[in-house]
């Protein structure tokens, strides 16, 4: 009854997962996802409790992504088989992972629900004049622009119209070196008509989703949201992220981390908070430990943007008290009973 890492080995997810084993006396098996992949499938064994990480991502092509989560999806596939095969627990099941990588399905599902999340708009026109045309006949003036699969703002255009003339700007991590397009760490603002309309008919030939772009709270001039780690039925984590002048507020992107007392969330808030993401967790069986990224908006309350099965990486938990692994290694311990 092994606890077994299958992820990216020399990653920080591996090193602060393990940290938190050893603090917690418990031993680790870790198998890399791709470079031991047939051996840790042979190593398992009934009773086996795993946690799952994302594939490595190893070059910053857009294009790449599809590649990479089809061949995980198969892994997945195999792990699931495998589970019921052999009696194995995971910390969040394959199905559940992979009906929260796929941004539309699981927006669909949210929506369905009742549950408060960015609107996602039911485009299937074409390319981006025939996005430009259904948004003005709606009076939508601002959407987010993003690839169905893939984090960390990894082709993502956010999309500003003019209400009164025939004009748009637009912001994003990605650019464009001899036809190919690749994610960066740094945010771009484009006025040019023509890059704009190349760039958001890349996306929406690779199958990109459209989302309405709900403007969100701000403090001190500063816009921002949450992300806020659910697992096992409440709240361990939130980290406030902030952006000047931007609507992508990822950190890596060099945006503001805040603290919590910068943003003043009341008791009532954080109930409403914990309650959105139980509700939506119990969307998605086998979904113990999620990070929600979750926007306050101008009127307070709490909208889902999306939801990250594996975004459990906060550099502001791991290097203070790796709060999000140690209660995870908790739990699967607990398991083995």
């Amino acid at each position: 009854m092994a606890l077994i890492l299958f992820g990216q080995s020399g990653s920080k997810r591996q090193i602060y997962f393990a940290k938190a084993c050893q603090a917690a006396g418990i031993p680790l098996r870790f198998f890399d996802i791709e470079a031991e992949w047939e051996q840790g499938l042979a190593a398992l064994q009934s009773g086996d409790r795993l946690k799952i990480d994302p594939p490595r991502w190893t070059d910053s092509r857009i294009a790449a992504l599809t590649p990479l989560i089809k061949n995980y999806y198969q892994k997945l596939e195999e792990l699931s088989r495998r589970g019921k095969e052999q009696g194995l627990s995971f910390l969040n099941t394959p199905a559940a992972i992979g009906d929260t990588l796929d941004k539309r399905l699981c927006k669909r599902g949210l929506l369905s629900a009742g549950i408060a999340a960015t609107p996602l708009l039911e485009f299937s026109g074409g390319g981006f004049a025939a996005l430009i045309s259904y948004l003005r006949e709606r009076r939508i003036f601002q959407v987010f622009i993003k690839s169905n699969f893939g984090s960390g703002a990894a082709g993502v255009l956010a999309l500003k119209l003019h209400p009164q003339r025939a004009g748009y700007t637009a912001q994003t991590a990605m650019l464009e070196e001899n036809g190919e397009y690749f994610n960066t760490k740094k945010l771009r603002t484009i006025t040019d008509a023509a890059v704009i309309q190349k760039t958001a008919d890349f996306l929406l030939a690779g199958g990109a989703l459209v989302e309405q772009w709900v403007p969100k709270a701000a403090q001190n001039g500063v816009v921002y949201d949450l992300r806020v780690m659910y697992q096992f039925g409440r709240v361990d984590f939130i980290q406030p992220r902030g952006a000047r002048g931007g609507a992508i507020t990822n950190l890596h992107l060099n945006n503001l981390p805040l603290s919590l007392a910068d943003v003043a969330l009341t008791a009532g808030l954080k109930e409403e908070i914990a309650n959105l993401c139980g509700r939506a967790c119990a969307l998605f069986p086998g979904l113990h430990s999620a990070g929600f990224d979750i926007l306050l908006t101008k009127a307070g309350k709490p909208m889902i943007i999306e939801i990250n099965a594996q975004g459990d990486l906060l550099y502001q938990d791991i290097y203070a008290e790796n709060r999000i692994y140690r209660r995870q290694v908790q739990e699967l311990e607990a398991w083995k009973g």
